[in-house]
């Protein structure tokens, strides 16, 4: 189940689905916004007679209803979604999971547009450039393959870190061409989006690195790790500028537009509000 949660208030405001498990771990991969705001998706779980299903679902968040609800990932465990994004540019939303597959939905026509096959382990994360144009896509063997979404060509395939990736995070304008990778080997890295080079690598948590959120400014990266610390990174010098204890594995990590209030979700079920002092 999908549960909104209204930061001014700081209340449950609305849940969506039924009270079955989603797909994948919960961190800010499986759950994902569309850029106008108005949608939210999601990797579901449906029992279909003694099969597990898996769907991509969506929901309009303004009339509270179920938007589409998509099919082609494989049944049961071994087709469970991981990882969801919508494209920035196009009416498209990427999927992809534990059967190594991205499936790219058309979110208008409401069919499979396309998928990318090349993984050899199953896909933890994707993330779509500012641009549209590329797809990014990380897997539990470290790797990281950058897409041309609308041919399904391979442009580029790196063995970026020695364990499993968690997350991926790209920066929103374009013109800084970066995207971010974390780890399990408590490592996060900055890219290239055009040639997938890396550009530095941010060293300091203690634990597997869950998650990773840039902000929409470009000059921070804020990760959250299994160590029960938030780190805000600067961008430019690669330093970490502060270490927030979280008290708990922190899984999942959102940035409000503004940059000045930081959500982190835990291990324990709790969600907590950060106010930025320096931004």
């Amino acid at each position: 189940m999908i549960k909104l949660f209204d930061l001014d208030r700081q209340e449950i405001s609305h849940s969506f689905g039924y009270d079955l498990p989603l797909v994948g771990a919960v961190n800010s991969c499986t759950v994902k916004f569309n850029q106008e705001g108005n949608l939210v998706a999601t990797g579901y779980i449906e029992r279909d007679g003694f099969i597990d299903a898996n769907f991509v679902k969506a929901w309009n968040l303004k009339d509270k209803k179920q938007e589409f609800s998509l099919s082609g990932h494989e049944p049961t465990i071994w087709g469970r979604i991981q990882t969801v994004c919508f494209s920035p540019k196009e009416s498209i939303l990427a999927s992809a999971g534990i059967d190594k597959t991205i499936k790219i939905w058309d979110t208008v026509g409401k069919g499979e547009r396309g998928k990318l096959i090349g993984h050899s382990s199953k896909i933890n994360s994707i993330v779509i450039s500012p641009d549209g144009k590329k797809l990014i896509s990380a897997d539990a063997k470290g790797v990281i393959k950058i897409w041309n979404i609308r041919t399904s060509k391979l442009l580029k395939s790196v063995e970026a870190h020695l364990l499993p990736i968690r997350c991926l995070s790209v920066i929103s304008n374009p013109s800084q061409d970066i995207f971010a990778s974390s780890s399990d080997d408590y490592t996060i890295k900055l890219w290239k989006v055009t040639d997938g080079s890396l550009i530095s690598t941010l060293s300091g948590h203690n634990d597997s690195v869950n998650s990773i959120a840039f902000g929409t400014d470009g000059k921070i990266l804020v990760s959250g790790s299994d160590d029960q610390t938030i780190k805000i990174w600067d961008i430019e010098s690669s330093d970490c500028l502060t270490t927030l204890n979280n008290e708990d594995s922190a899984t999942a990590i959102a940035l409000k537009p503004d940059g000045e209030i930081l959500v982190s979700g835990s291990q324990n079920g709790y969600i907590k509000i950060w106010q930025r002092e320096n931004k």
